[in-house]
């Protein structure tokens, strides 16, 4: 009897795949099932357990696929998280930033076409009731994409549409080991209380997915019109200056108004501004004038632009330089050992001759530079450097990085 199917793009037939395998039962069965779409499609795997180091049993799961890598001749690795002090208050959604942080890093690294991750129809069902108890309108309602780009990296979802049941009754049929996360039975989490719910009340998990996949049809109806309006009213300058036309935002339907200013200050995260702090930037847009902050953005409003810079405290701190996203909005590229990469900021302002550059100074001290030691080594944007480039984003250009 054949496995469940997995659902991947025709393009990552030939090429080198990540999987993120964390040890329980969804993952392990990815793991086993795309062993065999890899070999029917030419392709290659390999395999990352991030170890969050919140629990004692992490490092005995990230052995336990480690190990059974091995037996299989899989490169695994495991990848380490660390909570960033100045990173979310809750734990959960900590490490979750956390998770494809490092994910990222390391496909990109090893120079990966995508990673796949193990969420499936029970997850949609799941996500779908705890965002209805939140108030989510229908992006928070829409089945989760099956295809994104976070950190620069693309990732996939190709079990969406199997369920948790059948991906276990599968592991048992191929005698398949997993392990067994006990807060996966910890009601003190929303989902595991969501999950009990299903199960009491007997609601059909598959169609309370296939709701949350009608929903996503209606976003990306949305998301098209809304992408339609950035790119006429949205421009980013070569040192990440943002301008956008406000006569063409403000003819906008409201909801495509509200859609364009979340995807422009929420960048590629899950969690865009409020309603109501958008709210605010749209009546400055109306008024005509204002100076606001919003999701680590300065923006400044006039009758005749609206001029949005990063906040420089909202930077990343220095790290060692390698290529790829940075800030969520500059992919950096060619290699630079032994640099750290961090925001040119003032001091490396005044190093740089940048008034003949006819670039704004208060954009030009979010872009990204490499230092050795306090020593300005490298300013992409303002020198351009044969080893190393900085491409400005535009915010709807991670929707399709590839």
């Amino acid at each position: 009897m054949p496995g469940p199917e997995l659902s991947l793009p025709t393009d990552m037939r030939g090429q080198c795949l990540g999987l993120a395998v964390s040890g329980g039962g969804d993952s392990m069965a990815l793991l086993a099932l795309a062993g065999e779409w890899a070999k029917a499609n030419g392709s290659t795997l390999q395999v990352a357990t991030v170890d969050h180091g919140l629990r004692a049993e992490s490092a005995d799961e990230a052995r336990f696929v480690a190990q059974v890598c091995a037996e299989h001749g899989l490169r695994h690795h495991t990848l380490r998280w660390e909570r960033a002090a100045d990173g979310p208050s809750n734990l959960q959604e900590a490490a979750r930033i956390g998770r494809y942080q490092v994910l990222a890093a390391w496909a990109q690294r090893e120079r990966l076409a995508a990673v796949c991750l193990a969420h499936t129809q029970d997850d949609c069902a799941e996500t779908l009731l705890m965002r209805l108890a939140r108030g989510s309108g229908i992006d928070g309602l829409a089945q989760m994409r099956t295809d994104f780009a976070r950190e620069g990296m693309r990732f996939l979802r190709p079990l969406l549409g199997v369920s948790r049941a059948d991906l276990r009754e599968y592991l048992r049929r191929e005698g398949l080991s997993w392990c067994e996360d006990p807060s996966n039975d910890d009601n003190r989490f929303q989902r595991v209380r969501v999950r009990q719910m299903i199960e009491a009340l007997g609601l059909d998990q598959s169609a309370l997915a296939q709701t949350a996949k009608t929903l996503r049809g209606a976003q990306e109806a949305l998301a098209f019109y809304t992408s339609e309006l950035a790119a006429k009213a949205v421009q980013v300058g070569p040192d990440g200056l943002m301008t956008l036309d406000r006569a063409a935002v403000l003819a906008a339907p409201q909801d495509i108004q509200h859609r364009l200013l979340a995807r422009l200050f929420g960048g590629a995260s899950d969690h865009p501004p409020r309603a109501e702090k958008i709210a605010r930037v749209l009546a400055a847009l109306e008024a005509g004038q204002g100076a606001l902050t919003l999701s680590g953005f300065q923006i400044e409003v006039s009758q005749t632009a609206v001029v949005v810079f990063r906040e420089p405290s909202r930077t990343p701190t220095a790290i060692n330089y390698t290529p790829g996203a940075w800030d969520g909005r500059w992919i950096l590229r060619g290699e630079a050992a032994g640099l750290n990469l961090a925001p040119l900021g003032e001091s490396g302002l005044a190093a740089r001759d940048w008034r003949g550059s006819g670039l704004h100074r208060k954009a030009l001290l979010t872009t990204p530079a490499l230092y050795s030691g306090e020593e300005l080594r490298i300013s992409p944007v303002l020198d351009p450097h044969p080893a190393v480039s900085a491409t400005p984003l535009h915010p709807w250009s991670l929707e399709t990085l590839r």
